[in-house]
């Protein structure tokens, strides 16, 4: 069984890479002492996808297209480079 990471990012792109894929980055983000700190560059990618991408179907929230500054969830199993889900972060 593998272990399930779950990381909150404040996204900064959404970009078109080999259509229909797309390329989603951002920063992860997390909550101290009530102040929101900002850590690491993530860049979620699918495993079965080449190149770093993820399927289009995998950056929709709730039906939509993520956007540049929505602060989502991706969640994933295995290595950060396995993260492949997004999700409201609400």
């Amino acid at each position: 069984m593998t272990e399930t990471h779950t990381k909150t990012i404040l996204v900064l792109a959404n970009s078109i890479k080999k259509y229909p894929s797309r390329c989603v980055a951002g920063i992860e983000m997390f909550l101290d002492e009530g102040v929101y700190k900002f850590v690491n560059w993530i860049r979620p990618v699918h495993p079965s996808q080449k190149e770093g991408t993820l399927p289009l179907c995998r950056t929709m929230v709730n039906g939509h297209p993520t956007e540049p500054l929505q602060v989502v969830k991706i969640f994933g199993g295995g290595q950060s480079t396995a993260l492949y889900f997004l999700s409201d972060s609400s």
